[in-house]
């Protein structure tokens, strides 16, 4: 199954899309807790979100994901993630003292000191931090989603989507016992 067939077999059980970019939709049903995000291999949210599970930054500034599977051989990805909402007027204000120009993160807001720090030193100066990237959780928590643009060629390479075998190249293969 493809990344398109995917995404109509959620809206066939339900699920509304809530948002969209260039590599990826979100779906929830109403009242959920959590929504579905489904993109490519490509998305550099990907990148992202490995790296703020490797950071431990997952909960903590960046979405909570629960699960996520990468169907390499198509080429997208599904993760399972917390819902997440729009900003309130002090998590605007918030937001426009950490990204005053929507390309890098400042370190001048205590609580986002340390990430400020590794995300730049990760990722540098030039990403996409405008409001779109930035949600809440119910609790008023301020949480960057989003914020790479430019930085797709650092999927990790276990993620990047992988050349489809034939059915050919299939039966050959050791790894497979077919009935």
């Amino acid at each position: 199954m493809n990344q398109r067939q995917f995404n109509n077999r959620l809206e066939n059980r339900g699920y509304e899309m809530l948002g969209s970019g260039m590599y990826s939709k979100v779906w929830g049903k109403p009242g959920s807790s959590k929504v579905i995000k489904v993109g490519a291999t490509s998305d550099s949210w990907l990148t992202y979100i490995v790296w703020a599970m490797s950071k431990g930054y997952v909960s903590n500034h960046a979405p909570r994901v629960d699960s996520f599977k990468v169907n390499g051989q198509e080429g997208y990805f599904v993760a399972v993630m917390e819902r997440l909402r729009r900003l309130n007027t002090e998590n605007c204000e918030l937001m426009r003292e950490l990204t005053p120009n929507t390309r890098e993160i400042t370190g001048d807001v205590l609580e986002w000191k340390t990430f400020s720090k590794d995300f730049t030193a990760q990722f540098g100066r030039y990403n996409d931090l405008h409001e779109g990237n930035w949600l809440q959780r119910a609790n008023g928590e301020l949480v960057l989603t989003d914020p790479l643009s430019t930085q797709q060629q650092l999927t990790p390479d276990r993620y990047k989507s992988q050349p489809k075998k034939s059915a050919s190249s299939l039966r050959n293969d050791p790894a497979l016992v077919w009935c």
